[in-house]
């Protein structure tokens, strides 16, 4: 009886052990997901404000540029404008799917581990 209640004890021992450790790595995974997430957000953020930059930049240039050949009837620096533009804006929305994709997946990737270690 005595080996039995020292079996039993050491398996309650070694339980509580898995448990913590398991929950521990929960924790630790948990912070480097919340981590990458940060970071990937920053930078994206800063891909983001970059391009917008240039593009500001270049819509300036061009629209300086146009107004000096605007007065010649000249129509075909209008057309760089928008294919600037067009491309900006499927920059931004690049960038923001990216960034939603990647919050997606750390959402689905931390339920999977909560539901694997019922937390």
């Amino acid at each position: 009886k005595s080996q039995l209640e020292e079996t039993k004890a050491s398996h309650e021992k070694q339980l509580t052990e898995s448990e913590t450790t398991l929950k521990s790595q929960l924790e630790e995974t948990k912070a480097s997901h919340e981590k990458q997430l940060i970071e990937t957000e920053t930078t994206l953020k800063n891909q983001l404000e970059e391009t917008k930059n240039k593009y500001d930049i270049e819509m300036s240039d061009l629209k300086t540029m146009h107004n000096q050949v605007f007065n010649e009837k000249c129509q075909c620096y209008e057309n760089k404008i928008e294919e600037i533009s067009q491309d900006y804006h499927n920059k931004v929305e690049g960038l923001t799917n990216d960034l939603l994709n990647y919050k997606n997946e750390y959402s689905i990737s931390n339920e999977q581990h909560q539901k694997e270690y019922n937390v």
